[in-house]
C-alpha cells in the first residue's frame, strides 16, 4: 500500500495549479479594450485622438504612428506573467508526477538513458529475469519501461545499444559464426550406420568424430537431472538420421529422457536445463519490417501507428510466435528457467542458448521472405523434397506373394525395397496395441511402396483400433506409432492472403474473420486430434498477417498443402473438376462400405445465386441461404448420427467463401453430390 501523501504538498499541488491557471487568465485576457482606444506600445489613453491622413493614429506619448483603429482596441497580454502562470501549472503537474512515480520521474527519458554511468547489464538481468535493481537509475528506466511504454522509442534504442555495447564486453553478446558453423554441420551429417545396444557415452563419442565436432556430455548434470547416464542403453536406430536429429531424439529403454543440448564455438555441450542455462547469451531482434507490414495489412484493424500499446501488442505477437515454435517448454513465460524474453520498442530481447537462438533467426527469416518479400522459394523447396520421397515410393513396385501379412513380415518387405533407411518402432507400436503378429490385408500380386504403407497404418484385418502410422525423418522412413510420428514435426510456412481476399469478398467479413475460418478449415480436416486447438500436443498453427506457421508431421503439411491448392482452384479459378473426378472414381469403385472419413469441397456458388446477392442482398440474406443449405444436407442426406451437427461423431460440414467443405465417408458424399445436384434442378 502507498504511504499517505503529506497534507502540506496536497495543498501547494492544488494551489500551484488554481493560482497558475487564475494568473494566466489574468495575465492573457483580463485587461481587454472594452471600447477604449490604446496605444499597443505604451498603452497611453488615445480615447481623445483624431485621425491623421489615411485614417492612421499617432500616440502623443511614445511618437509611435501609423496605428489603424483596429490595433488600438486590442487587448493587453502580460507575458511576463503569462509565463510564470504556465510554470505554475508545470509545477502544479510536476508535483503529481512526483508524488505517483517519486522525484526521479521528473527526469525526460532522453536524459535519463544518455547519462554517463552503468547498469545496463543489471536492468537485463531485472527485465528478463525478474531480479531486483539497486542502481537508482536503472530502477527507474525499468519503472517506465514496465510502467506502459511511457518512453519515447528513440530513447529506448539509445539505451538498448548500450546494453549490446555492455553485453560484447562481457561475451555474452550474439551466436558466433564458428557456433552456426558447427549446427550446420550438425544438420548436414547423416549418419549410415547403427549404433543400437551401445551406451550412451560410446553413442554420443562417435556422434562426435563422424559430424567432426566435439560432443561434450555433463554426465553430473544428466544423472542428477537428466535420466541419463553413461551406461544407458540406446535403441532408438540412428542409420539415416542427422546428427542434429540424433540429439534431439536421444532416448533411454524407458522412454523419452530429459536431456538438452545446445552448441557453442567449443563444439556441442549435453546436458540438462540447468546445463543451458550456463551457455545463454543474449540477441536483440529488430521486428519493425514484420510489425510495419502487418500493420499496413487489412489484417490488423486496430492498429494505430502513433499508439504505443498497439505498438506493444504487435511486437508481443512476434514474441508470442518465438515462444510457440522454439523450445515452448524453456522460456520463463510458460515455466522453465533456461530462456527469456522480453519486447522493447520495435525490438524483441532474447537470452537463450545458442542452438535456440538459431532456430529463432531461422523462423524470423522465412517469416520476412513471404510476409515482406513475398519469397516462398525456401517453404516450396520443403514441400518439394517431401513431395518427390512420397513420389519415389510410388514409383517402386513390390511384389506381394503371400497373403495376408503380418505386420513384421509386411515392415521387412517394406524395408527391403525401400529407397530410404527403414526403421520401426515396435516399442512405440506395441504401447498402442499394435503386435508384430498382427495380420494386415494387402493387395493380391503386388502394390507400390506408398500403398503398403498406406496398408500398414489403415484399420483392416479385424484391427479397427490400429494406431501405426509411418513419418519421415532426415533420409529414414520410420514406421512407428501415430502418437511417435507426430513427435517428428516440422515447421513450414503457407502464405495465404490471396485466399483471404477471394473468403472475404464472397463472405463480407473481415481479413481477420477470413484468416480464422481457413485456421479452422485445416485443423477439422488435417489430423484434428493433434492441434493445440483441439486438445492435441503435437501440431500447431498459428496467422501471422496472412501467413500460417504450422508445424506438424510430413504427411501432414502434403494434406495441408493439397487442401489448400484444391481450395485455391475453386475460390480463385472457379474449377471444381478435381473435387468431381474423385466423386466419379468413388462412385466407379462402388465405395459405398468404406467407412474411413474422406473430404470433398463442394463450390455452391450457383445454389447461392451470386448474381442476384451481387445486386443487393444483404449479407444477412447470404448467411441464411448458406445456413439453410446445411441444415438441409445434414437433414436429408444419411442418418442423424453420420453429422456432428446433428450430435454425431464423424461427419463434419464447414463453410469458407462459396464453397462447403465435408468430410465424411465416401458413400455419404455421393449422397450429397447427388442431392446437391437435384437442388440445383
Amino acid at each position: 500500500m502507498a504511504p499517505a501523501t503529506p497534507w502540506w504538498i496536497t495543498v501547494i499541488t492544488f494551489a500551484l495549479a488554481i493560482g497558475g491557471v487564475l494568473l494566466g487568465v489574468w495575465a492573457l485576457w483580463w485587461d481587454r479594450s472594452r471600447g477604449r482606444l490604446r496605444c499597443p506600445k505604451c498603452w497611453y489613453d488615445m480615447r481623445g485622438a483624431k485621425a491623421g491622413d489615411g485614417g492612421r493614429f499617432t500616440c502623443p506619448e511614445c511618437g509611435r504612428s501609423s496605428l489603424t483603429d483596429g490595433k488600438l482596441r486590442r487587448t493587453r497580454r502580460h507575458w511576463r506573467w503569462a509565463g510564470l502562470a504556465v510554470l505554475m501549472i508545470a509545477g502544479s503537474l510536476a508535483m503529481v508526477a512526483m508524488r505517483r512515480d517519486g522525484p526521479l520521474s521528473l527526469i525526460p527519458s532522453w536524459v535519463l538513458v544518455r547519462l554517463p554511468g552503468g547498469g545496463e547489464i543489471e536492468w537485463l538481468d531485472a527485465e528478463l529475469w525478474d531480479k531486483s535493481a539497486a542502481n537508482w537509475r536503472v530502477k527507474e528506466i525499468q519503472r517506465r519501461y514496465r510502467y506502459g511504454w511511457d518512453q519515447p522509442a528513440g530513447a529506448m534504442r539509445h539505451w538498448l545499444t548500450r546494453v549490446e555495447d555492455a553485453l560484447r564486453e562481457e561475451g555474452r553478446w550474439g551466436v558466433s559464426d564458428l557456433t552456426r558453423l558447427t549446427h550446420q554441420r550438425l544438420r548436414n551429417t547423416i549418419v549410415d550406420r547403427e549404433f543400437k545396444g551401445l551406451p550412451a557415452a560410446d553413442v554420443l563419442e562417435k556422434l562426435g568424430r563422424i559430424a567432426a565436432v566435439p560432443i561434450v556430455p555433463v554426465w553430473q548434470d544428466l544423472e542428477r537431472g537428466g535420466d541419463l547416464d553413461t551406461d544407458t542403453t540406446m535403441w532408438f536406430s540412428t542409420r539415416g538420421l542427422s546428427v542434429l536429429s540424433i540429439l534431439n531424439h536421444l532416448r533411454d529403454d524407458d522412454g523419452w529422457c530429459r536431456a538438452r543440448w545446445t552448441c557453442g564455438p567449443d563444439g556441442v555441450l549435453v546436458g540438462t536445463e540447468a546445463t543451458l542455462a550456463r551457455m545463454r547469451v543474449v540477441q536483440i531482434y529488430d521486428v519493425d519490417h514484420l510489425i510495419e507490414l502487418k500493420s499496413e495489412s487489412p489484417f490488423c484493424d486496430s492498429y494505430e501507428p502513433d499508439d504505443e500499446l498497439s505498438v506493444w501488442e504487435m511486437c508481443q505477437s512476434v514474441a508470442d510466435l518465438i515462444v510457440e515454435y522454439v523450445d515452448i517448454d524453456g522460456w520463463t513465460c510458460m515455466g522453465g528457467d533456461s530462456s527469456a524474453i522480453e519486447q522493447a520498442a520495435w525490438q524483441i530481447i532474447v537470452d537463450t542458448h545458442p542452438a535456440n537462438h538459431l532456430a529463432i533467426e531461422d523462423l524470423l527469416q522465412r517469416l520476412r521472405a513471404i510476409a515482406v518479400c513475398g519469397d516462398e522459394a525456401r517453404e516450396s523447396n520443403e514441400l518439394d523434397s517431401l513431395r518427390s520421397k512420397i513420389d519415389r515410393l510410388a514409383a517402386i513396385s513390390v511384389p506381394c506373394e503371400q497373403w495376408p501379412m503380418t505386420a513384421a513380415e509386411l515392415a521387412a518387405l517394406i524395408s527391403e525395397f525401400s529407397p530410404f533407411e527403414v526403421a520401426v518402432d515396435w516399442e512405440a507400436m506395441e504401447y498402442w496395441g499394435v503386435e508384430p503378429d498382427d495380420e494386415i490385408a494387402i493387395p493380391r500380386g503386388g502394390a507400390s511402396l506408398d500403398q503398403l504403407l498406406q496398408r500398414f497404418i489403415e484399420s483392416s484385418a479385424g484391427f479397427p483400433d490400429r494406431t501405426a502410422a509411418w513419418t519421415f525423418c532426415d533420409e529414414q522412413l520410420l514406421l512407428t506409432s501415430d502418437d511417435a510420428a507426430r513427435g517428428h514435426a516440422r515447421t513450414i510456412l503457407y502464405d495465404v492472403t490471396d485466399l483471404v481476399k477471394e473468403v472475404c469478398r464472397t463472405d463480407y467479413m473481415r481479413a481477420e474473420e477470413g484468416v480464422q475460418a481457413i485456421v479452422d478449415l485445416v485443423i477439422s480436416l488435417v489430423d484434428a486430434d493433434s492441434w493445440w486447438q483441439m486438445g492435441g500436443w503435437a501440431s500447431r498453427l498459428q496467422a501471422f498477417g496472412g501467413v500460417l506457421i504450422i508445424r506438424t508431421t510430413p504427411s501432414n503439411h502434403l494434406q495441408i498443402e493439397n487442401l489448400l491448392n484444391r481450395l485455391r482452384r475453386i475460390l480463385l479459378g472457379d474449377d471444381s473438376g478435381l473435387e468431381q473426378q474423385v466423386l466419379d472414381e468413388w462412385r466407379a469403385e462402388d465405395l459405398d462400405d468404406e467407412t474411413t472419413a474422406k473430404y470433398v469441397l463442394y463450390d455452391i456458388g450457383d445454389l447461392l445465386d451470386t448474381p442476384r446477392r451481387a445486386i443487393g442482398d444483404t449479407q444477412l440474406a447470404v448467411a441464411e441461404r448458406l445456413n439453410q443449405i446445411i441444415d438441409s444436407i445434414a437433414d436429408n442426406v444419411g442418418e442423424p448420427d453420420d453429422w456432428q451437427l446433428l450430435g454425431g461423431e464423424t461427419g463434419k460440414i464447414l463453410s469458407i467463401g462459396e464453397v462447403l467443405a465435408i468430410q465424411t465417408t465416401p458413400g455419404i458424399h455421393l449422397t450429397v453430390d447427388d442431392y446437391l445436384n437435384t437442388l440445383r434442378k
